[in-house]
């Protein structure tokens, strides 16, 4: 009787839905209990035979596209090159969490030693606690370099870890005709940022810190029917979007809003476009790794993806309320606004960030397209603009961050016409 009097009241004082997590949670723990003791005792016996083989974990963040596929493949180049790997013979096991894309999942099993969650996770958790108290427990967890930085310069080192297989190439081929494109016929993926994804996928966090990066798709319809006009087709891409890519273009196509989207089609797009247009958003990790050229309108400056030869990039312009004018390059680092990571930050300094207009959006795919067709001609202006731009970059900024790098050696373009117009980023 106690018992179901207790019952009751916790019923009574959260409600049933209360309970019920309650419960699952509890017996969820005692049911656990045998599989950790398991792990435990196979740990052990992990540790005795180190000397002679070496096992590792890794919990792949597979809940984050971004993430799930850019750590994984930086990890795997570094792998490549023999950065941060240890002396003796190993054996990496991985474990995935929640599943942001499951054709992604599907290929890195192909890849990497992947092992069921329930057998691998207690491993790591018991691993990595004894790690904070004893330094050899640290040899069994898998180290990278830096998240989704490639601060080694990678990319246009190595080549792609993913790849399609045969029947995979062949279904990619047979959605691009339902969309109307030829196997020939060039397109380009438009990612746009804006707050629905990570507000619909995590209600139950405050996601206004990431404001300041989200930008309106609205600007970007000038510059899709230019890339239209050179003869590319143009996928709108995104999981869940604001508004829909409204437009009477028959090559510009509102994927993010198609029946035909699928985790599949996500990835193949993604690599498999002639360049990836992106503010800065976990899809764009896709062209990413797949070593496709990426025009980037993105903030945080701090934060740009200099790392290859493929990147070109424009960036908001950063207003003073104080000052009352647009801050140059130097400015913003010297008024310490290149630190500024969350919206509120920029709020604080009274910064406030303004989107790039559709004609700097159309000039920067412009110029993104006459490179990648060899048409760039790149004269004496232009490089001394684009070495004037990064010399400041890393002056100002490169050497506070030594002690974590979130840089390697600077192979990234600035626009040149964003340089031109806006003279300020060159002081």
């Amino acid at each position: 009787m106690l018992f179901i009097k207790r019952i009751v009241l916790e019923i009574k004082k959260g409600g049933i839905k209360t309970f019920i997590k309650k419960f699952i949670t509890v017996n969820s723990l005692i049911l656990s209990i045998p599989i950790y003791l398991i792990s435990l005792i196979s740990l052990v016996v992990i540790y005795v035979i180190r000397p002679s083989y070496l096992i590792r974990f890794g919990n792949l963040n597979s809940s984050r596209l971004g993430h799930f596929v850019a750590n994984t493949e930086l990890y795997l180049c570094e792998k490549d090159k023999n950065i941060n790997l240890p002396r003796q013979k190993f054996i990496d096991l991985f474990f995935f969490q929640k599943i942001s894309n499951y054709q992604i999942a599907k290929m890195w099993k192909r890849e990497l030693n992947v092992i069921p969650k329930f057998l691998l996770e207690p491993i790591y958790l018991i691993n990595k606690y004894i790690s904070n108290y004893f330094s050899f427990a640290k040899k069994h967890l898998i180290k990278s370099s830096c998240s989704d930085r490639d601060i080694n310069n990678l990319l246009d080192e190595t080549e792609p870890h993913l790849h399609f297989t045969r029947e995979e190439i062949i279904e990619g081929e047979k959605y691009l005709k339902k969309f109307g494109l030829e196997t020939s016929s060039k397109f380009v993926c438009l990612i746009v940022r804006d707050k629905a994804y990570l507000n619909s996928m995590y209600p139950e966090k405050n996601w206004q810190h990431h404001n300041f990066r989200n930008q309106d798709i609205e600007n970007f319809y000038k510059a899709a029917d230019k890339i239209t006009q050179r003869g590319y087709y143009v996928f709108r891409m995104g999981s869940l979007v604001e508004k829909k890519f409204k437009n009477n273009n028959k090559m510009i196509i509102d994927y993010a809003n198609s029946p035909h989207k699928s985790d599949f089609l996500d990835v193949y797009l993604g690599a498999n476009c002639s360049f990836c247009i992106s503010t800065s958003t976990g899809f764009d990790a896709i062209p990413y790794v797949f070593r496709r050229p990426i025009a980037y309108v993105t903030v945080p400056i701090k934060y740009f993806f200099t790392f290859s030869r493929n990147f070109l990039i424009i960036a908001k312009h950063h207003f003073s309320k104080n000052l009352n004018k647009k801050l140059s390059f130097s400015e913003i680092v010297d008024l310490g606004v290149i630190d500024c990571v969350y919206s509120a930050d920029f709020e604080k300094k009274n910064i406030s960030l303004i989107e790039n207009s559709p004609e700097e959006i159309e000039e920067l795919c412009n110029e993104m397209m006459d490179r990648i067709e060899n048409k760039w001609i790149e004269n004496k202006d232009n490089v001394e603009m684009q070495k004037k731009f990064w010399d400041n970059y890393k002056n100002k900024f490169l050497d506070k961050t030594v002690l974590s790098p979130i840089h390697g050696e600077l192979r990234s373009k600035m626009c040149s016409n964003f340089l031109k117009k806006n003279p300020e980023w060159l002081i």
